[in-house]
């Protein structure tokens, strides 16, 4: 079970950050009493953040059970979309591209892919750490 969550690839950082919380929490709310919220919970709450552009936005909006997210600051405008988790998804969400910073992309990226490669370990983040700069980091 996954959540996906699409922000437009417009959106500047701060409103996309802001948008991305507002949108994992209205979905939750908007179908929290449904089946599929409900098996959600049970396991590790996956959730997918991707950058889409404007026609991928749309043509997303297309799919049922899904939550838009505006941002007044932006005239009001359409900003994120959240949707209902479920486990299997359209074929054109596997293309969507992740919401991540380049720079800590590339440095993630051979763990991420390794752990991939071992099927993940199922487990959600525990707690987060500190590193050798005082950042946080969720394992």
């Amino acid at each position: 079970m996954k959540m996906y969550i699409l922000v437009r690839d417009d959106v500047p950082l701060g409103f996309a950050i802001v948008a991305v919380a507002h949108a994992s929490l209205a979905g939750y709310l908007h179908f929290s009493e449904t089946p599929e919220v409900a098996k959600w919970l049970s396991g590790p709450f996956f959730k997918a953040v991707c950058k889409v552009t404007d026609q991928e936005f749309e043509k997303a909006k297309a799919v049922a059970d899904h939550v838009i997210l505006t941002e007044s600051a932006l005239g009001g405008r359409e900003v994120a979309i959240a949707f209902k988790p479920r486990a299997d998804w359209p074929k054109m969400f596997k293309f969507f591209k992740l919401y991540r910073d380049a720079a800590v992309a590339e440095q993630a990226a051979p763990s991420i892919e390794k752990n991939a490669q071992q099927g993940g370990t199922g487990q959600p983040a525990t707690r987060p750490e500190s590193d050798s700069e005082g950042n946080l980091r969720c394992h």
